[in-house]
């Protein structure tokens, strides 16, 4: 169910959702790749 809803957010933004089985939510409500240190604004 979270990925659906996190799928849907980021289509809203255009943003591949490819990696989704690699990204969380940080902390700080943002999305990070994990081991990478990238983060979705």
């Amino acid at each position: 169910m979270k990925t659906a809803l996190v799928a849907r957010e980021l289509a809203c933004y255009k943003v591949d959702t490819a990696a989704l089985s690699e990204t969380r939510f940080s902390e700080q409500g943002q999305l990070e790749e994990v081991g990478a240190g990238y983060t979705f604004f």
